[in-house]
Parts: structure tokens; C-alpha cells; sequence
């Protein structure tokens, strides 16, 4: 369900920045997490929800992203507005600079990011991009 104005979101799907007919519409399809997008494909996601091939594409992306433990909807908007908006793009990373740029982006007051409370630690990023790694070698080329 959609929140009224000021009260917090229930589901990751509430505090995402969607058009609120697509949220709710996403809530009836049983997605309540960003993860959950993964089990449509495109045009599933397309139908059901009545968005734009670029919107569902984008959203999409950013549920990949999630398969990675420790990256979830904020930390996906963040590395998507670092430019790092898929599997692949976060595998080619090098970790030292994404940990720079996700510091440096979330000290700065940027409307689209929803701040997160705790900046991954150089371990945990590489990591990130280790199992993106090994989930981009296991892809078909």
C-alpha cells in the first residue's frame, strides 16, 4: 500500500522513485523488495506494471544489483548515480576509487540519493565487486 504524504514507506518498493501507480501496481505483483524484480523478465515487468521499456530496464538494473549481498536499494541508487549501473560496469570497478566516490556522494546533499548510514568498508566493496566478477563470468557472453 502507498503511504500518505509524511509517513514512512513499508516496503523498499514505497521508497523507490517510481511513479506511485507503478509502485502500487508492483505491490499487487507481490513485489515488496527491490530483489523481487528479478523473478520478471522485462516485458513481465512492462505489462504488469504499465512502464516504460527505459523505466523497467533501469529498475531492473538496479535489482541485478541486488543479487549482491550487502547492496540494496540505496546503495544500487548510489552506484547508479556514480555512473555504475549494472553487473558488469560494477566488476570492472576498481574498489579503492568506488569507495571514494560512494564517500564523497553521500556527503554531499544530491536529492535523488537516499544516504546511507554506513559507508561500506574497502573490504566490503571489494567484495562486491568480486561477486560481481564471478556473476558476470557465469553470464553467456
Amino acid at each position: 500500500m502507498i503511504p500518505y504524504p509524511n509517513s514512512k514507506p513499508k516496503t523498499e518498493i514505497e521508497s523507490l522513485d517510481l511513479d506511485p501507480r507503478a509502485k502500487v501496481a508492483l505491490c499487487q505483483m507481490g513485489i515488496h523488495k527491490l530483489f523481487d524484480i528479478n523473478q520478471y523478465t522485462l516485458s513481465g515487468l512492462m505489462d504488469g506494471t504499465g512502464m516504460s521499456e527505459a523505466d523497467a530496464r533501469k529498475l531492473k538494473a538496479k535489482a541485478d544489483l541486488c543479487q549482491i549481498e550487502g547492496i540494496g536499494h540505496k546503495i544500487s541508487n548510489l552506484l547508479f548515480l556514480l555512473g555504475v549501473n549494472s553487473i558488469s560496469s560494477l566488476s570492472r570497478q576498481d574498489p579503492v576509487s568506488l569507495r571514494e566516490r560512494i564517500v564523497k556522494i553521500n556527503g554531499h546533499q544530491i536529492q535523488q540519493a537516499k544516504h546511507i548510514k554506513k559507508i561500506p568498508t574497502h573490504a566490503v566493496v571489494m567484495g562486491w565487486i568480486e561477486k560481481a566478477k564471478q556473476l558476470q563470468s557465469a553470464r553467456p557472453a
